[in-house]
């Protein structure tokens, strides 16, 4: 990072005489000012809170606020004894969707998350196949090996396959789609859970076939087994959810 008057010059956060907002709420624009000004990525550290105090011309107190505020919105991490550092979950909520208070069983809101995601990623597949650099592509195609041999090993591959996903949504160029994505991956774990890891086998073929149509740049071949790898899950998914219902029906 740049000298701290040089990056408070940069920011030029106080300027206009006729904002109002609260002292805090400016602090915390100043804060959002300094990260990407700077281009932190996450797990970079902020200055430490007497620079950043005076960087933004505030008491430590009012910093501190500020400093919480952001925690609280997943966009700063504080650790003890070691700083402030700027949180790998993007700004992103924990649930952003509010699932905790929905009323429906695990196999209800597993299945439509898969609805959603049948509308969405195929698309980010066909992005990918489109717009992914070479480099890209030989990460999608390592992590999908990575997936694969964690499941023919019968270990745990649940961040690795949503790594996976990830990568496409960074692949496609879409900015939307890269936040979305974590969102959207909740349902991966459920999916697991849910089919009872039966799906494994079905996962190492269908991720293959998305990350050899990328490679290829076949944006429809990667839309479509994107499709397909989805439909499985949604399919086990629905059909749990019918026996169930014909079971309590008996």
């Amino acid at each position: 990072m740049s000298g701290p008057g040089e990056s408070a010059r940069c920011l030029n956060i106080y300027t206009d005489d006729k904002n109002n907002k609260p002292l805090a709420e400016k602090t915390v624009e100043g804060l959002i000012g300094i990260i990407k000004g700077n281009g932190l990525k996450p797990g970079d550290r902020l200055p430490n809170e007497f620079d950043l105090a005076k960087m933004l011309n505030v008491g430590r107190s009012t910093l501190r606020e500020a400093v919480k505020s952001l925690v609280s919105r997943n966009i700063l991490v504080t650790q003890r004894g070691a700083g402030t550092f700027v949180s790998s979950l993007n700004g992103i909520p924990t649930d952003p969707l509010g699932l905790t208070f929905i009323e429906r069983s695990d196999d209800e809101i597993a299945l439509a998350f898969n609805e959603v995601r049948q509308v969405l990623e195929p698309e980010i597949a066909g992005l990918a196949a489109l717009n992914a650099t070479n480099k890209q592509k030989e990460e999608i195609m390592r992590q999908c090996e990575l997936v694969e041999g964690l499941i023919k090993r019968r270990a745990p591959y649940y961040s690795e396959d949503m790594e996976f996903h990830r990568l496409l949504a960074q692949a496609s160029g879409n900015v939307v789609m890269m936040q979305l994505v974590p969102i959207l991956h909740h349902a991966i774990g459920k999916n697991i859970d849910r089919t009872n890891n039966e799906l494994a086998g079905e996962t190492v073929i269908w991720h293959k076939n998305i990350a050899v149509a990328v490679q290829r740049s076949d944006a429809v071949g990667a839309r479509n087994a994107m499709f397909i790898h989805i439909e499985l899950n949604r399919r086990m998914i629905y059909e749990k959810i019918v026996a169930g219902k014909n079971a309590a029906a008996r």
